[in-house]
């Protein structure tokens, strides 16, 4: 079941960077379950979550900074105009972007948007965050120049 959990996650972020599959940890630490995997295929199936959690302390030791692999897209927001403000998901975006960049000491870049003002509204939403203005990069979006939308993307 993780080796297709973890196919699902790859399909729908592919510019994830998720570890390779783990092979199970049953065979490696103990020398009996090769011999009762092939004799009790039904009773395999719940021994491996008994014997799962002995990697879990691993995982969580890796965690807290993931790596990305070069730049990460964390969704589209358009900036609030005079009398408006963000939308709850776009502010959920904002956040959740500029808590990825905190963790992984990366810089965030934003991308579109039909001016620099608008673009300058969600960087200084970013450092209200706790954002430095010194890692928040924006441009207009060469391909349409005039895009409402700003990606906000997470990079090393």
């Amino acid at each position: 079941a993780s080796i297709q959990e973890d196919q699902e996650l790859r399909a729908i972020d592919p510019g994830r960077a998720l570890p390779p599959p783990r092979p199970r940890a049953a065979p490696v630490t103990r020398p009996a379950a090769p011999t009762t995997v092939p004799a009790e295929p039904a009773h395999s199936e719940t021994a491996a979550p008994a014997e799962a959690p002995p990697p879990e302390p691993r995982t969580a030791v890796m965690t807290p900074r993931p790596q990305l692999s070069s730049s990460l897209f964390m969704g589209t927001v358009v900036a609030p105009r005079e009398r408006g403000s963000l939308a709850d998901f776009q502010r959920k975006v904002l956040q959740d972007s500029a808590s990825m960049a905190q963790r992984t000491n990366g810089r965030i870049r934003l991308v579109g948007g039909r001016s620099a003002e608008e673009r300058q509204a969600i960087a200084n939403e970013l450092v209200a965050l706790g954002i430095t203005a010194g890692r928040i990069s924006a441009a207009p979006d060469r391909a349409d120049q005039n895009r409402a939308g700003i990606d906000v993307l997470v990079e090393n």
